[in-house]
Formats: structure tokens, sequence, C-alpha cells
């Protein structure tokens, strides 16, 4: 990407306007080295991560909701965004992903963006919740993508209904890879009993054939027709995005037994593995083969090995060889 074309970036207004209108924090750059380290940066600052709590002192309002099948849409737009923070770069100088991966972010075509949340520390303590940080944040983009490309005309719903997510962080439309999430829970001061929350967004929107990494990669310009300008699509996206994640957050903080079934149903739906044979790459370099037998109500994968079933939880496992 030439200079001039940076510099034209940078001086397209208004940019996030949407966006800022629903967080509580919007930072833009042109060039960062990634939005991941920069989010994280930010956390080292007491003052910003209190500037996340809903009351100053507290996620309060996480608790109000006793409910969240009783949530209608005044209270979700009264919701949301609240406590969600968000950085997003033109380009990222070393973007990567899970366990260091690299990923490629092309100025005025990539989505690069990190959104920053807090939630009750003891959600991130429990084994039976914090497996399912991964797949709302998946899931969050995949709302995002459908209502801002069937809002804006250029697909109907059923035409991305090859949208699809691969356990347990990417995102794929008509069986190629659209995007990826990376998760991960940080210890802040600020907010006595709460934990920030980075997710991590790549994501093809306009990327151009021949700028795509590998065969298997696809973006949204390639499987959908006239799509809006880039930086309406990219604000649009954000936004969403934002909001989609905190109603989930929101559930699985408030409900957390109601949460994972809906979850559990929605991923079951939007992950077709179950009887795939695979081999997975797990954090420790070491590999494990076998075939899918459930995706679990954990955000966990059972699968029946030359050994026998092995439990995986999205923690566990670097890429699938």
């Amino acid at each position: 990407m030439k200079l001039q074309n940076l510099m034209a970036l940078r001086a397209m207004e208004p940019r996030l306007a949407e966006s800022g209108a629903v967080a509580r924090f919007v930072r833009v750059l042109d060039a960062v080295d990634s939005t991941d380290r920069e989010a994280r940066r930010l956390l080292a600052d007491e003052s910003f991560v209190r500037s996340l709590a809903y009351d100053g002192d507290s996620c309060g309002e996480l608790g109000t909701i006793t409910d969240p099948r009783q949530l209608d849409d005044a209270t979700i737009t009264a919701n949301s965004g609240h406590g969600i923070g968000a950085v997003v770069a033109d380009f990222e100088l070393e973007p990567h992903g899970r366990f260091g991966r690299r990923w490629v972010s092309i100025p005025g075509q990539s989505l690069s963006m990190t959104l920053v949340t807090l939630v009750p520390t003891a959600l991130v303590d429990d084994a039976a919740l914090r497996g399912w940080l991964a797949p709302v944040g998946c899931l969050a983009l995949i709302d995002a993508i459908r209502g801002v490309v069937g809002a804006s005309g250029a697909a109907s719903a059923d035409g991305l209904r090859g949208l699809t997510l691969k356990w347990p962080n990417d995102i794929y439309l008509n069986g190629l890879r659209l995007g990826s999430v990376n998760v991960d829970a940080v210890p802040v001061d600020g907010v006595p009993g709460h934990t920030a929350i980075v997710y991590s967004f790549g994501a093809n929107l306009t990327v151009r054939a021949d700028y795509l990494p590998t065969p298997q990669a696809t973006s949204l310009r390639m499987h959908v027709g006239k799509l809006p300008a880039f930086e309406r699509l990219r604000d649009e996206i954000v936004a969403e995005t934002m909001r989609a994640l905190n109603v989930r957050l929101i559930e699985l903080s408030a409900e957390p037994s109601f949460a994972r079934v809906r979850f559990h149903d929605e991923a079951q739906r939007l992950c077709p593995m179950r009887g795939r044979v695979v081999t997975f790459q797990l954090d420790d370099g070491s590999r494990l083969g076998g075939r899918i037998v459930a995706l679990n109500d954990d955000a966990s994968i059972t699968m029946e090995t030359s050994d026998g079933p092995h439990v995986l939880r999205t923690v566990d496992v670097g890429i699938m060889a």
C-alpha cells in the first residue's frame, strides 16, 4: 500500500462514527504493531480500566438483568457498547492470532480490531463457562456481518448461509477462511472482582483475490454483491460486533445456565464438525488426531482417537493441522 493511499485513509471523515456512539472508548490508528498489543498497553493504565466499568467502580449493570430471555430491543440498545473499548487500525505491522500465528492486514480492505471489556472474574474462573468466551466472539462477528451486509442490500441473510464457525475460533464462508478471533483474559487493577477480556479480530472484508494469503482464504467481496464503501462497512461491522458481544456477555454473566444452552444450540448449527476426522496441533506442540463426536455444553469437543475418547478445550488447541 503506497504512502499516499495511507494518508488518504487518514483523511477520511467521519471515522467509526457509529462505533463511537456505542462504545465507551474508540481509538482509530493509521498503523500500529498490533491492535492486541495496543489494547494491552491501555489496560496497564488503571484509569482506562475504570473507564470501562459501568458505574466507574463495577460492572453493576451486568447483574441487573435476571433473565436475558426478556431482553427487549430498548434494553439491548441501552446496554449496547457500555463497558467496551475498541482499538481499530488501518494497518498492523505485526498482526498475529492464536499462539503467535501471523495474519495479513491490508489497509482499506481488512478488518483489524481489538475489543476490550470487563467481566466478573468468577466467570473466567468457572470451567463450565470460560470456554464460551472464544466462540461468543466468533458468533458476535457472524451476527454483525449478517446484519450489516443484509441491511445494506448487498445480500440477503440466505446469501450468507455459508458463514460457519470452525472450532475453536475461525470464521469460514462457503468453506474458506474469512477471519479469526483471538481471545485472552487479562488480570487488571482498578475494578475489584473483574477481569479484562481482550478480543482481537481479523477478517477479510474487501480484500482482492490476488491479495489473499492462501488459496484457503476468502473475503466478503468474493461472495457478496455490491458492498458498502470500506469505511462505512468497517464502522458498521465494528459497532454491530460490539452490540452482539455485549448482549452475549450479559447473558453469560447474568444467566449462565440459559446462556450455555443457547450458545451450544447456536454453535451446533454453525459448527458442522461432528463426524469429521481431523488432527489438531496442541498448544504444547504435540498433535492429536481422531474423529469429532461431540461439541459439549462447555464449548469443548470430544474426539474418538486410537487411545480412546479425548476432550479438548478451546484453550488446548493451537491449529488444526
